[in-house]
């Protein structure tokens, strides 16, 4: 069983797809026992198809050629997990609060439209040293955003280097993230998912909340 949805991942800021619309990523349905610890050794993940982000040329960001990200993800009957392998030859961050500045940091972000709307939509937010910040944007252009968002997500970084040492070299660090179907229903209010654009599992009650089944 499979989900099929369009889902904007993002590490950092890598260069924008020719036409979003016209990506698509398969989430594979997993049933084995998912330990959350940043080493990602599970099978599951193994077999995962994977995005490369290697693209760094977002129009004004200068290209970094020591810096990669891989994004995978899977699901279960309790929610969405995703992880992020990312090379990094100077991994820094500082920011250890909730709901932190993390952007100021090295950072990984999800982008998820759960209505898929075009409109609203929910960010997570990473750092090396674990910190997440989470937001509910809705409105077009991102008008109006707000922290006070909590899906319960469980997230674990696994660092290969120092996190704020310039001058050694560092070599990876990795993102596991898992965010429960239950934080995508009325807590984001959010009513729907869309059944014309390939969600093969039906996921949303009959008021608007996410089934756990």
């Amino acid at each position: 069983m499979t989900v099929l949805a369009v889902l904007l991942l993002l590490a950092g800021l890598p260069a924008a797809a020719a036409d979003p619309a016209e990506l698509t990523y398969e989430v594979r349905f997993t049933g084995e026992k998912m330990t959350l610890d940043g080493h990602a050794r599970e099978k599951s993940w193994a077999l995962a198809p994977a995005v490369d982000l290697t693209d760094r040329h977002y129009p004004g960001l200068m290209a970094i050629d020591s810096v990669s990200t891989r994004v995978k993800a899977v699901w279960n009957d309790k929610g969405l997990m995703v992880l992020y392998q990312c090379l990094d030859a100077d991994i820094q961050a500082t920011v250890t609060e909730r709901d932190g500045r993390v952007y100021t940091d090295d950072t990984v972000e999800l982008f998820l439209d759960p209505d898929m709307d075009g409109t609203n939509y929910l960010q997570v937010a990473i750092n090396p040293r674990s910190a997440r910040r989470d937001l509910l944007i809705s409105g077009a252009g991102g008008q109006t955003a707000t922290l006070s968002w909590d899906p319960a997500c469980v997230n674990a970084v696994y660092a290969e280097g120092t996190l704020t040492d310039r001058s050694d070299r560092d070599e990876w660090w990795t993102v596991e993230l898992f965010l429960p179907w239950s934080g995508l229903g009325r807590k984001a209010n959010f009513n729907r998912f869309d059944q014309g654009r390939g969600v093969r599992k039906t996921l949303v009650d009959e008021e608007g909340g996410i089934k756990e089944e």
